[in-house]
């Protein structure tokens, strides 16, 4: 219903009013909202932003950036137990959807032997049966989206992970 002030030239239509403080009420609750995700890291670099998966008992561990922007660098590091060490070498595969998804920058240490099968990649390490093996990949992600990771240490134990690509 409209209304005049008296002495003012100027209308008050209240339902219109109840609406707009709602949607304002939504914009602030939204900004906040975005302000705690960005704080926690869900745009990268935060508290939630970083991933585990695996563990030590399964003998492996990937400690990965669940949340990354198309082509700027991220890092991934596999940590390899003893227990998965045979023979002096460590052969870990990465699942073809995923490696598609990435481009591979630098991996620390170099691999002493690498390939593509049909199921991925594969890369062979020299490894101390005495130490855990410590990898760490810099890798760049090509497309947005949910990147879907599988990866498996001499087809003994595989982890599972996933990481959201920003465009």
């Amino acid at each position: 219903m409209d209304e005049r002030y008296p002495g003012l030239e100027m209308e008050l239509d209240e339902r219109f009013q109840r609406r707009e403080w709602r949607v304002e009420r939504v914009a602030w609750g939204v900004m906040g909202a975005i302000i705690i995700g960005a704080v926690a890291g869900v745009f990268g670099g935060g508290p939630v932003s970083r991933g585990r998966a695996g563990d030590v008992e399964a003998g492996v561990i990937v400690e990965f950036d669940r949340f990354a922007r198309r082509e700027a660098p991220i890092t991934l590091r596999l940590v390899v137990q003893p227990s998965l060490i045979d023979r002096d070498r460590v052969q870990i595969s990465f699942n073809r959807d995923f490696m598609d998804q990435h481009r591979v920058q630098a991996i620390t240490p170099t691999p002493v032997a690498s390939g593509a099968t049909d199921d991925g990649v594969e890369y062979l390490f020299a490894a101390d049966p005495q130490r855990p093996l410590i990898v760490t990949m810099n890798l760049h992600p090509i497309h947005a989206g949910t990147h879907q990771a599988t990866v498996s240490v001499d087809e003994k134990a595989s982890v599972l992970f996933s990481t959201f690509v920003y465009p």
